[in-house]
């Protein structure tokens, strides 16, 4: 084995190949001999038959822990979680006092969900190594995942004070400084990064957002056409350039690159499925799977009809709170409405947010009659009598989004801002909040309350109530969250207050969604009384002077 190592730390991986494969049968050197032949068809990028390899080291020979570490670092990289799991808390159980094996044990532990054991696995790799500035850099990314942003920024703050010239380092304390808002922090550790790593993509991809975040289109998209041609194959810098070009209506550009997330995000490739759909015509049955969050399932649902006329049977796995509602108001012919599930499709399937993409890349392209989700007529008849008589023009309002939300920092609004429109005396406004913000209703005069409705709201299914309730509003007031999407898709008229640059489907395409929906943007960053005295005088041109 000697002789093969020698060759592969002199770079012949061929002739090293060669002689460890001559040695895997050996009954001394077996074990070693399909170790090295995993390490090297990990080089060579064949990842699967590198862990199909190193796994059979490690039965060969279960008690040696470096092959047994190397393994489970191994599956944890090629997102194999279970196995690597399973495979480094052996490890760890036997080698407590080593940091490197702790930190990387609290990595996957990390990609399992397993967050507060994740924190204590890295807090005890700090603990025996407590300047290693990656071990700060492990314990802030667990504390991400676990989404304590400011604990976090602290980890990565560290990390970059223990190795400030480190590139990797400035970019992750780079990203919990915009998460936080501190849009100036984050500018300066993107642009130290890139001082020095010019080909960082992903910093400079991330230094494009905050250009486009900051007004300057042109800069932000020039950012990420550069970080393209420096990293074309990084998932992030296509993903975002994506996003971009999206931002700027560019749609057949924009969807082909936005279809990097479905290599990006773990829960889009799922594992024991079949063939993807290509989006051409075929006699098969294709599942669409929904994801992200339930207003890009309210978006993308416009898609679905169009889907239908290419494939024999189509199924659609919504997430399940929204199953009873789409059942009762996407009607189209022959789509089969079920709850998402976790067992694979073996047969054809797409995401729901790549059908732009697979049906022609153009939004112009596809007909989008609105509405394309619909209320029965006895609904909409018991969301009038919930909102009893009418006296004058009703408005509906949401300011408050799930705060769990990676943007809810800049998309939600504070109630207290919404003053000089709950002080209008000639409307009657009602909540449409759920959950989230009704608590700061307590901080409003009882005059200036919106009401709210009495009874169970939605408990049926996601929206059964809220929508029919809309059908009965004069106007829908929202931030960019859900509801604004069911109002344009219902056809109802809406309001939508967007932060001073908002996500990319209401950059310069925007009109191209919901005819029914304005867009009233705040003129600079968190001004959204600005965004309301917009507002107000859309009223007054709406509705007559008060």
């Amino acid at each position: 084995m000697e002789e093969s190592l020698r060759l592969m730390e002199a770079g012949d991986l061929l002739e090293a190949a060669a002689v460890a494969e001559g040695l895997r049968l050996d009954p001394q050197q077996g074990a070693d001999a399909l170790h090295v032949l995993g390490v090297l068809a990990a080089h060579e990028g064949d990842g699967p038959r590198a862990l199909d390899l190193m796994g059979q080291a490690v039965a060969a020979d279960p008690e040696n822990l470096e092959r047994k570490f190397n393994f489970g670092t191994l599956a944890l990289d090629l997102g194999s979680v279970d196995i690597a799991v399973d495979t480094l808390t052996e490890v760890v159980s036997a080698l407590p006092e080593d940091p490197a094996v702790q930190s990387v044990y609290g990595n996957a532990l990390t990609k399992v969900g397993r967050y507060e054991e994740a924190v204590n696995a890295q807090e005890r790799a700090l603990d025996l190594a407590p300047n290693h500035p990656l071990l700060w850099s492990n314990l802030a990314n667990a504390y991400l995942a676990w989404g304590r942003i400011e604990a976090a920024d602290a980890g990565h703050a560290h990390a970059v004070k223990l190795a400030p010239e480190e590139p990797e380092l400035l970019f992750n304390y780079g990203g919990t400084r915009f998460r936080l808002g501190e849009i100036g922090d984050a500018r300066t550790a993107f642009e130290r990064c890139l001082a020095l790593d010019a080909k960082h993509g992903r910093a400079r991809t991330s230094l494009g957002v905050i250009h486009r975040l900051s007004g300057r289109l042109d800069e932000g998209r020039e950012e990420q056409e550069q970080a393209f041609v420096d990293d074309p194959e990084d998932l992030d810098v296509r993903w975002n350039l994506g996003l971009t070009h999206l931002f700027h209506g560019d749609w057949s550009s924009g969807w082909k690159h936005y279809e990097a997330r479905r290599e990006r995000l773990p829960q889009l490739g799922r594992e024991g499925f079949g063939l993807p759909w290509d989006g051409q015509p075929t006699e098969a049955t294709v599942v669409i799977e929904r994801e992200q969050g339930l207003g890009d399932t309210l978006m993308f649902a416009r898609f679905l009809a169009e889907a239908k006329t290419r494939v024999g049977r189509l199924i659609f796995r919504a997430q399940e709170r929204l199953v009873p509602f789409l059942r009762e108001s996407l009607q189209i012919d022959g789509i089969e409405i079920e709850p998402f599930q976790l067992e694979p499709w073996p047969g054809t399937y797409a995401p729901l947010m790549s059908l732009p993409h697979l049906l022609g890349g153009s939004v112009s392209r596809q007909p989008i009659d609105i509405p394309y989700l619909k209320v029965t007529e006895a609904r909409i008849e018991d969301g009038a009598r919930r909102l009893g008589p009418r006296t004058r023009p009703r408005i509906g309002l949401v300011w408050q989004g799930n705060p769990g939300h990676v943007r809810d920092r800049s998309r939600s609004i504070p109630v207290e801002h919404l003053r000089p429109l709950l002080e209008q005396p000639d409307f009657e406004f009602w909540s449409l909040q759920s959950v989230h913000g009704l608590d700061q209703l307590e901080a409003l005069p009882d005059e200036l309350r919106p009401r709210t409705l009495e009874g169970p709201v939605d408990v049926d299914g996601a929206f059964l109530d809220t929508a029919a309730v809309m059908m009965n509003l004069d106007l829908v007031v929202s931030i960019d969250s859900a509801p604004v999407h069911l109002a344009g898709a219902l056809g109802v008229p809406a309001a939508l207050l967007l932060a001073a640059f908002p996500d990319w489907r209401w950059g310069q395409g925007a009109n191209t969604w919901y005819p029914t929906v304005e867009t009233f943007s705040a003129p600079s960053a968190g001004d959204w009384r600005g965004a309301v005295a917009l507002l107000l005088a859309d009223l007054e041109a709406r509705f007559g002077p008060a």
